[in-house]
């Protein structure tokens, strides 16, 4: 009986030092995905475009219909606007509120891939997960913009993670279900068909290839399941046909089939477009990958020839590959779709740190690994405290660009450095029952260190100083104008809608829908040029990037005097 109560003494203990140990880890990837969320201004285009929607969805309250520069705008379904629209109601009008819910759902896809790789392997591999995937370069840059691939990959992964659950736990295999529907519903409402292709494409290539179709078959059969996810999803899109008959083609044919089977959005890249970025996206890790493959083809090699039902490592390969693959197959390529791969290859990875640095076990490749990550960051550090010598770019702030870099260089260097100091540790057998202390420390200082990015980018990408000094000099009846371009931002900025002239792009749907409207915001530079002669109650401010200015037409010049500039944009008043 003593011998029994010591056990669970030190069970007890283990368990609160492990559930100690995940509550920091939490704490520490919600600080550095939340600490200085909003320092930078919103950058062009995309960050403007999805802070100004749910600006005018509060202004006009209409929140069923987007609207971009007055206009409609159906490219994307309207979850993460809704999720926007409520963070500044509560927060206000500013860049850390619209940056709030997409590093909210980065740190929610962390947690539900924690969730599921301890379902699989236990605490120590769930907990290597979420450090792997919270302060992996892509995810954690990605997961502080206001962009919609954030958002989708934390459903995706959330619904990822109950299908498995519903998989290997039979018994509540129907619960976990429905929460995976709920999921798929909000991945839909947040870009689309995606939420429902990928998930059955993932579940359908993992039926086959572990010879169990009924896997498969049991998902597509849930008529639960289907009912929840229409109830999440039909509201809105019912709603909005019927306000905009037009709505269905666009959204369903234009933005969905043809973005993906045709180059209508101009995006065409090469078919290994991802894989680069997908293996740089996971520095300081990056030297575990080749192992993890290592580790996971060897496991389900074992699964094949015991007949297991279920392979953890097939299901996480599945995941990953796919999503891979069908990006890749895609006529429209952008470098934040291939996130929703990286859940399962940060459990993949962990799961190879894990096995090597756990004493208990062996530990093949440990060095190997060290070495290629270090060898692979020292590089990059060597590049960034060298930046001053060859970064010329008159668009950047170049002393900020050269002090970010140096930062985090040294910050590459200290990850190498504590990663040799952990090595040395686990050779010598001192870490049998805690996950290695340093490199998730270090892995967590130079994500940090990638903030200072954060502002070097905005300083030629977001036109928030040129607004703050033009709210200063501008009035009511002022008429703001971009030529031959489309900045976004100054939208949400300044409240006030933009005046186009020869300019179209993304707001064709808008221009065609509602032609009385569009007359009012399109020009032609026939017309614009009449218009520079007409009396206007207000001024005529035209805002441009400064490497744009030379397009401007020379009757623009007569009569015109800057009203604001900042880095990289410039706002010039022309004469009444």
């Amino acid at each position: 009986m003593m011998h029994d109560g010591t056990i669970l003494e030190k069970d007890d203990k283990k368990n609160a030092t492990g559930a100690l140990r995940t509550i920091l880890i939490f704490a520490a990837l919600f600080f550095v995905y939340i600490w200085g969320l909003g320092d930078a201004g919103l950058m062009e285009p995309d960050e403007g475009r999805y802070a100004e929607i749910p600006r005018n969805m509060i202004a006009t309250g209409d929140y069923v219909t987007p609207r971009l520069n007055g206009l409609k705008y159906f490219e994307k379904p309207v979850l993460c606007y809704w999720l926007n629209v409520a963070s500044f109601k509560l927060l206000g009008e500013n860049a850390f509120a619209a940056r709030l819910p997409v590093a909210l759902l980065a740190l929610a896809g962390v947690a539900a891939t924690w969730s599921v790789a301890r379902k699989m392997y236990g605490r120590t591999t769930a907990d290597w997960s979420a450090v792997v995937l919270g302060t992996s370069l892509l995810y954690y840059a990605i997961g502080r913009i206001n962009i919609l691939d954030m958002p989708v990959s934390a459903f995706l992964t959330i619904a990822m993670a109950l299908a498995w659950f519903a998989i290997d736990d039979r018994e509540r295999g129907n619960f976990w279900l429905c929460l995976a529907f709920a999921a798929l519903g909000a991945a839909v409402l947040t870009k689309g068909l995606m939420g429902i292709v990928l998930p059955g494409g993932i579940i359908l290539c993992y039926a086959l290839l572990s010879r169990n179709p009924g896997i498969f078959r049991r998902f597509l059969l849930f008529l639960p399941g289907w009912a929840i996810l229409l109830a999440v999803t039909v509201p809105w899109f019912w709603a909005v046909c019927v306000r905009n008959p037009d709505f269905f083609y666009f959204f369903f044919v234009h933005e969905q089939f043809l973005r993906y089977t045709t180059t209508v959005h101009d995006r065409m890249e090469p078919f290994w477009f991802f894989l680069p970025i997908l293996i740089a996206g996971f520095v300081p890790w990056l030297g575990f990958l080749p192992g993890a493959f290592r580790d996971a083809f060897k496991s389900i090699k074992e699964c094949f020839a015991r007949r297991s039902d279920n392979s953890p490592e097939l299901y996480l390969l599945c995941w990953s590959l796919f999503i891979l693959l069908f990006f890749s197959a895609s006529h429209s390529k952008l470098i934040p779709y291939i996130v929703p791969a990286m859940p399962p290859l940060a459990i993949l990875t962990a799961r190879a740190i894990e096995l090597r640095t756990d004493t208990v076990r062996r530990r093949p490749g440990l060095l190997p690994a060290f070495l290629l990550n270090a060898v692979v960051l020292l590089v990059l550090a060597g590049g960034l405290l060298t930046l001053r010598r060859y970064f010329r770019d008159a668009r950047f702030d170049v002393k900020l660009a050269w002090q970010a870099g140096r930062v985090i260089g040294m910050a590459m260097i200290l990850f190498v450095v504590l990663s040799a100091v952990s090595l040395k540790r686990v050779w010598a057998g001192r870490f049998a029952h805690f996950v290695p202390l340093f490199m998730p420390v270090a892995a967590l200082v130079l994500i940090y260190t990638l903030q200072p990015v954060q502002l070097v980018i905005a300083s030629r990408k977001s036109a928030y100083e040129l607004c703050e000094n033009l709210k200063k000099v501008t009035g009511p009846d002022d008429i703001f104008i971009n030529y031959k371009e489309f900045i976004q931002a100054p939208q949400f900025y300044l409240g006030r809608r933009m005046v186009l002239v020869d300019y179209t792009g993304e707001l064709e749907f808008g221009k065609e829908a509602e032609p009385e409207l569009a007359r009012k915001i399109f020009m032609t530079d026939a017309e614009f040029e009449k218009f520079v002669e007409t009396p206007t109650s207000g001024d005529k401010i035209i805002i441009f990037e400064d490497d744009r200015g030379m397009n401007l037409p020379s009757y623009v010049g007569r009569g015109a005097r800057v009203a604001a500039t900042s880095h990289n944009f410039t706002a010039i008043r022309l004469r009444r």
